[in-house]
């Protein structure tokens, strides 16, 4: 597994496991389109948020399988920046 893959994979988990999908923080960091401009944080923030076990099981399945090969071909920065364009497309396509 690479460096940076495993970051991310132990983010996801983290906010997985320390943030309760009931919580005042967990609805602070989830991307709402029409509220976008006044929580500018959350096209970013949402990319770490799951719904349930499924959803970041599959995601984190994902990443592992796919990300790994990315990463060590791309290099790490290369790999970071495709990681964060995607995300943020998915938060311009869900705001569509």
């Amino acid at each position: 597994m690479t460096p940076w893959v495993l970051r991310l994979l132990f983010a996801n988990f983290a906010a997985y496991l320390l943030i309760p999908r009931t919580s005042a923080l967990y609805a602070n960091l989830l991307l709402i389109p029409a509220d976008v401009l006044s929580r500018p944080w959350t096209p970013l923030t949402y990319m770490f948020l799951h719904g349930d076990f499924w959803h970041i099981g599959f995601n984190m399945f994902a990443l592992w399988m796919f990300g790994s090969q990315i990463e060590a071909r791309w290099g790490p920065r290369n790999f970071l920046i495709y990681y964060f364009v995607c995300g943020l497309g998915g938060a311009v396509v869900y705001g569509l």
